[in-house]
């Protein structure tokens, strides 16, 4: 994660490197839920689909939040000379 983050600090944009690292924590996230999810299937039965748009849809959006807000963060550059 640490070199993602050094290469997306010098090689692209600041915009481009928020998007990146806020995708990246989206993805993170929810692959976690997900996974969190699959064991319970065995105990509750497959989640509905107004369960997953109530619950996992805006969990995705706010750990994309929180990852554009981080990566803002951490490709800060100071300003020019």
């Amino acid at each position: 994660m640490s070199l993602m983050v050094r290469l997306v600090r010098h090689r692209t944009t600041p915009r481009v490197s928020r998007v990146i690292l806020a995708a990246a924590l989206a993805v993170t996230a929810g692959w976690l839920n997900w996974r969190i999810e699959w064991f319970d299937v065995w105990r509750f039965g497959v989640p509905s689909s107004a369960y997953l748009k109530k619950s996992f849809v805006p969990g995705l959006i706010a750990s994309a939040l929180a990852g554009w807000y981080l990566g803002a963060l951490v490709v800060r550059r100071p300003p020019a000379r």
